[in-house]
Order: C-alpha cells, then structure tokens, then sequence
C-alpha cells in the first residue's frame, strides 16, 4: 500500500480551518493509502488523542519563530550540525535499496538535475 506524508505547521489540540481540513484529507485518503501527519509537538497534546486518530501522527520537535535575521541563523546553524548525521544514514540506504523501490531522485542524482 502507498503511504502518503502530510506536514501542518500546528495540530490539535489547536483547532483552526487548517487543522480540519488536513484532518479531512487524511481521514479520506485513508481509503486509498497508509496516511501519516508530521506536525510539531504542541504544548497540551495527549498521546491518546493522536492514538485515536485512525491514521498516525508523528510529533516533530520544532523551532520557534525567531524574531530577527541573527537569531534565525542561530538557531539554523544548531540545527544544520545535526544534518550530517541524519544524511549519512539516508545515503547508506540510498545506496541498498533498489531504484524501483525508491521512487524519489536520489541525493547524488539531484546533483546532476539540469
């Protein structure tokens, strides 16, 4: 079965015209496809909420919003450290997997995109 990603700036236990309407899609594309929604995690969510969703939710630490260009590349650079770490395992996996079974372009190959 396909799997879809869905990625919201803000989720329950906030409820606005976004939230529902993200809500909405996941609950019918379920129909068609495993669904999971990336959002951050929010200050007054219950695991069991997101548990009784019927599609997953993966709660993402996030940034907050900086107010200034120099907090903003402060707060990139703590985040870009961690960025190798994350590629090295993304790109053993790159190089395992079938091309047939990663239908994404591939890092080395967004390299040569014209």
């Amino acid at each position: 079965m396909n799997k879809v990603g869905l990625f919201i700036d803000t989720w329950y236990p906030m409820v606005d015209g976004v939230i529902k309407v993200v809500d909405n899609y996941a609950r019918r594309l379920m129909r068609y496809c495993d669904v999971v929604v990336f959002c951050p995690e929010t200050r007054g969510f219950r695991k069991e909420d997101d548990a009784a969703l019927p599609y997953q939710v993966v709660r993402c630490s996030s940034v907050p919003l900086i107010g200034n260009d120099y907090e903003r590349a402060l707060a990139y650079h703590e985040i870009a450290e961690s960025f190798p770490a994350l590629r090295r395992p993304i790109d053993k996996l790159e190089e395992v997997v079938d091309n047939k079974m990663w239908p994404l372009p591939k890092y080395r190959e967004l390299l040569f995109i014209n």
